[in-house]
C-alpha cells in the first residue's frame, strides 16, 4: 500500500503548482486529494481509498458516501492520518480473516503508519529512504492510475470544448468537483492491468524476472498532449511528476504502544479541534445541479448516436441506465395517500 497526492484540478497560473513544493494547507491544498492504492504480486488490487478535505464535499448532493467507487475518507488537510489508517487496517484485516488468508503488507515508515501487527495481516516496514526503489507501487502502478485519470479529464474537457467553443480548458479545469475527480480516479485505477502490478512487483526484486518494464503503454493522442501543454505548462506524460512530491501523511509522530481504540480515539479528538477551520475549498466548489428532465435528454441523445452507429455494446450499458433513470423518475412521482383526497 502507498499515498499519493493528486492535485484534481490543475493548471499552470494556480500558485500550487510548484513541483517538489511543499503542500500543506492554504490555497495549494484546496484542490488537491490523496490517493492509496494497494496491490499484490497477482495483481489483485483493493479498493482505492481518497481522502479530501470536506467530510461531504457539495457535490455528493444527496448521494450516500458508501456508494462511491471509492472509499472515501476526510482530513483537515487531505492527508492520510492514524485515524483513516487504522480504521482501513481493522477493515483489511477482518477481510482478511474472514477469507483465511495471512498476508505481508509493505509500507513506508511515515508516522500515520501504526507499528502494530494485526491477526491476519503483518506489517513490513520499508528502509528509510529506499521508497523510489523498493516501495512496489512506485514502481510504476501510480504513475499508471495518474494518467489514466488526466486522459479521462483532459476527454472530457475536450468534449466540452467541441459542445461549445466559447469555452476554454482553463475555464473547464476549474470547474472540475471532486465527485468528476473520485469517478475518474476509480475508473483509472480499474483500468490498470493486472500484469503492470506484478512487473512492478519484480522490478523491486521480487520474483525476479528478465522483463523489467513496468510502465504500460498509454496511447496519448496529440491533442491531448497540446492541451496539456497549454493548460498545465508540461508534456501530457509528464503530468503524474507535477504532485509528486507533496505532503500525504501526517507528520506528528504517534505512540503506538496505546490500544487501537485510544489510538483512533486521540486522533478523533485532534480532528475535532481544527474543525472549526474554515473550509474555502468547499465554500467555492461550484458544482452545476442537472434535473433529472435534464439527465434524460441527454440521455435520449446518447442513445441516439449509439444506435445510430450500431454499437451493440454501448446499448447494453444504455439499457441499465435507463433503468435507473426510470427508477428515480418512479421514486420523484410517488405520492402519499393524502394526495388523492381533495381538502374540504
Amino acid at each position: 500500500m502507498d499515498e499519493s497526492g493528486l492535485f484534481f484540478k490543475t493548471s499552470a497560473d494556480k500558485s500550487f503548482y510548484i513541483k517538489g513544493e511543499k503542500c500543506g494547507g492554504g490555497k495549494k491544498s484546496k484542490e488537491r486529494i490523496t490517493i492509496s492504492p494497494c496491490a499484490n504480486l497477482l495483481g489483485e488490487k483493493e479498493e482505492l481509498v481518497v481522502i479530501g478535505k470536506s467530510a461531504r464535499p457539495r457535490a455528493f448532493g444527496s448521494l450516500n458516501i458508501s456508494d462511491l467507487p471509492v472509499i472515501y475518507k476526510n482530513s483537515r488537510k487531505a492527508w492520510m492520518t492514524t485515524e483513516i489508517f487504522t480504521h482501513w487496517l481493522m477493515s483489511f484485516n477482518e477481510k482478511m480473516k474472514q477469507q483465511n488468508r495471512h498476508v505481508l503488507l509493505f509500507l513506508d515508515n511515515a508516522p500515520a503508519h501504526p507499528t502494530k501487527q494485526f491477526s491476519n495481516v503483518k506489517l513490513q516496514f520499508l528502509p528509510a529512504n529506499t521508497t523510489s526503489v523498493l516501495q512496489l507501487l512506485d514502481q510504476g502502478v501510480i504513475q499508471a492510475v495518474k494518467l489514466r485519470y488526466r486522459k479521462a479529464q483532459f476527454r472530457y474537457m475536450m468534449t466540452e470544448m467541441e459542445a461549445d467553443v466559447s469555452k476554454t480548458g482553463s475555464e473547464l479545469m476549474k470547474q472540475v468537483h471532486i465527485l468528476n475527480a473520485i469517478h475518474w480516479i476509480a475508473e483509472a485505477r480499474k483500468e490498470v492491468n493486472p500484469s503492470t502490478i506484478t512487473k512492478c512487483f519484480h522490478k523491486a526484486g521480487f520474483s525476479p524476472s528478465n522483463d523489467l518494464t513496468a510502465d504500460e503503454e498509454i496511447d496519448i493522442p496529440e491533442e491531448l498532449n497540446t492541451l496539456s501543454l497549454t493548460i498545465v505548462g508540461v508534456n501530457f506524460a509528464e503530468l503524474p511528476t507535477i504532485d509528486a512530491d507533496i505532503n500525504i501523511c501526517d507528520t506528528e509522530e504517534v505512540d503506538w504502544s496505546k490500544s487501537a481504540t485510544d489510538l483512533l480515539i486521540n486522533s478523533s479528538v485532534k480532528e475535532d479541534e481544527n474543525s472549526e477551520e474554515e473550509d474555502e475549498a468547499e465554500r467555492e466548489e461550484n458544482c452545476e445541479r442537472i434535473t433529472l428532465q435534464e439527465a434524460f435528454s441527454g440521455f435520449n441523445k446518447c442513445r441516439n448516436f449509439f444506435q445510430q452507429r450500431c454499437n451493440l455494446t454501448a446499448l447494453q450499458y444504455m439499457s441499465a441506465v435507463e433503468g435507473e433513470l426510470l427508477k428515480m423518475r418512479c421514486q420523484q412521482q410517488q405520492k402519499a395517500i393524502t394526495d388523492f383526497f381533495k381538502k374540504a
